[in-house]
């Protein structure tokens, strides 16, 4: 978005390799420009957390507290990630 055109990035060097892209579709670029989007680029250690996080809300409840009201969330990813992988990125990552 910031260089205003289609880039290609030289490679997706993220744990989150589920996640990465070295290109987005010119439709997708089209839709950013015509609706409000908010990205978020975090760390790995952000997105392993995150995920751990979101398996402990799931895992309690069964679901997401009612409490947050009209929020659309999409979760992209981590759909083949084992717990004993979680662990393993954890370790890899330093994260406690």
């Amino acid at each position: 978005m910031k260089a205003g055109e289609l880039v290609t990035l030289p490679e997706i060097t993220s744990v989150a390799t589920t996640l990465g892209l070295t290109r987005v579709s010119a439709q997708t670029f089209k839709l950013v420009g015509e609706h409000t989007v908010f990205s978020e680029l975090v760390t790995d250690q952000e997105a392993v957390k995150a995920v751990e996080h979101f398996v402990d809300d799931e895992k309690g409840e069964g679901k997401l507290a009612q409490r947050l009201g009209p929020v659309v969330i999409v979760v992209c990813g981590g759909n083949n990630i084992s717990m004993e992988q979680l662990a393993r990125l954890k370790k890899q990552l330093g994260i406690v």
